[in-house]
């Protein structure tokens, strides 16, 4: 079981190594497109290009994550809420004790137990609530859930699932793109009697196939590589919570009270990995394979550990 000093130097390697991860990921398809430019086209024509689709996944990277909160007002029919002040007399020395701006609050009206954040810039942050948690968990665990939240605003979790996301897009842009040409190779060439037209026809054919097979099984080898960095993300949320706090305890009353209780009414997996507890039962173990939180029995006994070591 890990102790709490070993989560701590895991949270500080995390924040090492994230922005040199995704520095060497970008750098690897820059590179990318100047072996292929080389080849192919002018490399200069490859710099823009490539350029342009790294700018595009920022953005789309930004974006998404907004409209991943729009997605969770929209679905839970979540209430801008200027006035929630148990909420925001809970949070605010939670934000100033990680040195964060105080994010926006709203309230999610269900009856379900569950919590999340969201945001990727400055000042444009968001914490929600459900009406259920409000009603079921004292100050102290709510605090405690709030303080978990924080946590991964600190660590830029978000950002993290955003720039993910736009990976997995590009990924599936390039695929589509490259079975789109191989087919129109195909029908084109293979209108044509002579031999190179013919293989011209077959390549098109087999790039077409390659690009589908290989954009599938990539995009579903990332998504269960980024749900396990997730699943690890929340364990390091839940002792940065601890430290928040100064205390384990009120995050394991928290989660033991709602672990029993309806998460979420909408078991949409688009924006699962927001949440404070997933919200979307995963019974078949393919299902936790994509699963964006750990099981609660694994994270409750892990704050236990963490308890009994800082007293």
């Amino acid at each position: 079981m890990e102790t709490f000093t070993a989560l701590q130097e895991r949270v500080t390697r995390a924040r090492k190594w994230k922005w040199f991860r995704f520095a060497l990921l970008w750098g690897f398809v820059i590179l990318a497109g100047f072996v292929i430019g080389e080849k192919w086209q002018d490399p200069k024509d490859w710099v823009i290009t490539m350029t342009v689709i790294v700018v595009g996944a920022i953005v789309y990277a930004i974006v998404f994550s907004g409209w991943h909160v729009g997605l969770i007002e929209r679905a839970q029919r979540g209430q801008w809420v200027e006035d929630e002040r148990r909420v925001l007399r809970l949070l605010e020395p939670l934000c100033s004790a990680a040195d964060i701006a105080m994010p926006k609050v709203f309230i999610i009206p269900s009856e379900a137990c569950n919590a999340y954040a969201a945001g990727v810039l400055r000042g444009h942050q968001y914490v929600g609530v459900t009406k259920g948690i409000l009603d079921r968990l004292s100050d102290d665990e709510l605090q405690a859930v709030l303080a978990h939240e924080v946590s991964h605003l600190r660590m830029q979790d978000p950002l993290f699932t955003a720039w993910w996301i736009a990976i997995v897009g590009l990924i599936e842009w390039v695929s589509i793109t490259l079975f789109l040409v191989g087919v129109g190779v195909a029908l084109t060439e293979g209108r044509r009697r002579s031999r190179q037209a013919q293989e011209s026809a077959m390549i098109g054919f087999i790039t077409a196939v390659l690009a589908i097979i290989v954009g599938v099984v990539a995009v579903i080898l990332i998504q269960i590589g980024v749900r396990a960095s997730m699943r690890r993300r929340e364990f390091l949320a839940d002792g940065q919570a601890v430290v928040l706090m100064g205390r384990a305890q009120p995050l394991i009353n928290a989660l033991s009270k709602i672990r029993y209780t309806p998460y979420i009414t909408n078991r949409s997996t688009a924006a699962a990995s927001l949440f404070a507890l997933d919200p979307v039962i995963r019974r078949h173990w393919w299902e936790r394979l994509f699963a964006t939180h750990p099981d609660m029995d694994e994270r409750i006994s892990r704050l236990q550990t963490i308890a009994r070591e800082i007293g």
